[in-house]
């Protein structure tokens, strides 16, 4: 996969394109069904496949918010490659960009930079200046620009139109079992493991301490049945997100991973997390003995949870 720069463009060592724009952060089942279309008429018409899209989606741009990301771009990459995208076209997000008229980016980055043949676009995507370019507007331009369009329609799991927005719902509520349904895979964090020497360390069971990239959506606070990837080993563990008040209430919420039956050497690894079901909040003990007896019956739960998982790919 060639990821190209706009100073890449115009590209003219293909005979066009077919090409999606939008943010994919996620990537989830109905991103896939866009990118399994545009696969298809790549195919199709002999030209490759390119994906426009944002390193941060606009809207955190416009808004001025810290980013909650589903998926980093660093996390969204393999995802792309995955699908066998053949191109991305990344762009940063700006005020240029903002002010940009939606005909303007059309006729500049899609028509003669990258020679688009064809688009596919989800029924809900707009861009340009004041999201003014949309599936409405993109019609008026198929005779003038010479280009095929492709619209998807709403895609729903569970009863839910999936989108983004819709899933980091799911997950600040915990429910990382249905956010799975929709995104098509385990929702993973991944992060650094660090030394952690606090009480819980020396007191209760050894674990896995990630340092989360600031920008990525955590779930909300609890205990999950998870798989831990070291590299290519997948092991099935169980994980406490939150400050754990009966040890030693953190200021921050800590994601901590404890891998049964293994005595693992990670400090300063990378690893990943990928959620697989809740299995309740985090809560205060009376005592030490009590939190541990809690986790010996957190961990056979989500070990039996996780021998019964199959139908879906953990991680990215």
């Amino acid at each position: 996969m060639r990821i190209l720069k706009p100073s890449d463009l115009p590209c003219s060592e293909h005979p066009g394109h077919v090409v999606t724009i939008g943010s994919f952060d996620g990537l989830h089942v109905a991103h896939q069904a866009i990118l399994r279309e545009m696969q298809a008429l790549s195919r199709r018409l002999g030209v490759p496949s390119v994906v426009v899209t944002f390193r941060v989606p606009p809207k955190y741009f416009i808004r001025k918010e810290t980013p909650q990301l589903l998926t980093t771009w660093e996390e969204r990459v393999p995802l792309y490659r995955r699908f066998r995208v053949q191109e991305v076209l990344l762009l940063d997000f700006d005020e240029a960009l903002m002010d940009t008229p939606a005909d303007v980016f059309l006729h500049q980055s899609l028509v003669q930079g990258l020679r688009a043949r064809w688009v596919v676009i989800g029924f809900n995507h707009r861009f340009g200046r004041n999201r003014e370019g949309g599936p409405e507007f993109l019609a008026r331009y198929v005779e003038p620009f010479d280009f095929g369009l492709t619209l998807l329609p709403p895609l729903k799991v569970d009863g839910l139109v999936v989108s983004s927005s819709v899933i980091r719902k799911l997950l600040r509520r915990g429910e990382v079992a249905r956010a799975a349904r929709l995104l098509g895979y385990f929702y993973t964090v991944e992060g650094r493991v660090y030394a952690d020497r606090g009480l819980g360390h020396r007191a209760l069971v050894p674990t896995a301490n990630l340092a989360v990239p600031p920008e990525k959506l955590l779930p909300a606070p609890g205990v999950y049945a998870v798989f831990l990837q070291v590299g290519r080993r997948r092991y099935p563990a169980v994980a406490n997100l939150g400050v754990s008040p009966t040890v030693q209430e953190r200021s921050r919420p800590v994601l901590e991973v404890h891998v049964p039956g293994h005595s693992l050497q990670l400090e300063g690894r990378r690893v990943r997390v990928a959620f697989v079901e809740r299995l309740r909040e985090e809560q205060r003990f009376p005592s030490l003995e009590a939190l541990r007896k809690q986790i010996q019956e957190d961990t056979q739960r989500a070990l039996a949870i996780l021998q019964r998982v199959d139908s879906l790919r953990s991680g990215l």
